[in-house]
């Protein structure tokens, strides 16, 4: 195993500013404003459908913008993102908003209809 070095003060300074950012960015992915959206079933709490896939196209929205696939996705009813607004207006941050409504776009207009 290599030598350890001690880091100079610049970069202890850079990587306390990259762990001050990671830890704000995950902090995002945990807003209050976004929990709720399930049922009580007899096993205990289930996700709606329309809050399952919101959170799904958010944390990937939120992760970078990678688009998840849902290949087996069946929709019943009109392809509108109305069923999602309610989550959607929760969302703070303009730019994880609109890469989340993206994303339910995408998702609705592959889905199959039922």
């Amino acid at each position: 195993m290599g030598e350890r070095t001690a880091a100079s003060p610049a970069e202890l300074r850079r990587e306390i500013e990259r762990l001050q950012a990671e830890n704000r960015r995950l902090r995002s992915l945990l807003d209050a404003a976004l929990f709720g959206g399930w049922e009580e079933t007899r096993n205990g709490p289930v996700a709606t459908p329309a809050k399952a896939i919101f959170d799904l196209c958010y944390v990937s929205a939120a992760h970078r913008g990678k688009s998840r696939r849902l290949p087996e996705l069946d929709l019943p009813g009109p392809r509108s993102l109305e069923p999602f607004e309610p989550w959607l207006s929760r969302v703070e941050s303009q730019r994880l908003r609109s890469i989340t409504a993206a994303g339910l776009r995408y998702a609705i207009g592959r889905a199959r209809a039922r």
